[in-house]
């Protein structure tokens, strides 16, 4: 009884091992990342045209897939901050002007409620 239930438990936790190695590459610190929720945010925010929200989601796809295309390992820190910078930039580019005042304070206020949370 001793053996089946040592065996049960050493495969119980190699279940759970694999299970934590298959991660969802749309997952980031237990948030969905993926572009339709991205998009859903950032339309609840400024409030996007329907032609907005095209060229938005491509930006986003691309994005993601060149973030994820890299199978071995994640960008760097740097990498990645340059090619959100990028795509920031890209995304401005497309809002109105009162878009882009809403999405700087929303930016904003999110950056000060990260940095809040950290504080504690």
């Amino acid at each position: 009884m001793k053996k089946i239930l040592l065996g049960a438990m050493i495969a119980l936790a190699c279940f759970q091992n694999t299970n934590a190695q298959n991660q969802n590459p749309t997952r980031h610190h237990g948030r969905d990342f993926s572009v339709e929720k991205i998009l859903e945010r950032l339309d609840k925010d400024v409030d996007l045209t329907d032609e907005q929200e095209k060229q938005i989601t491509a930006l986003y796809t691309d994005f993601i897939k060149e973030i994820h295309s890299s199978k071995e390992s994640r960008p760097s820190r740097e990498v990645y901050m340059k090619q959100k910078e990028n795509l920031d930039k890209k995304i401005q580019e497309i809002l109105t002007k009162e878009q882009q005042q809403k999405w700087a304070e929303v930016k904003k206020a999110r950056a000060e409620k990260r940095k809040a949370q950290y504080r504690k």
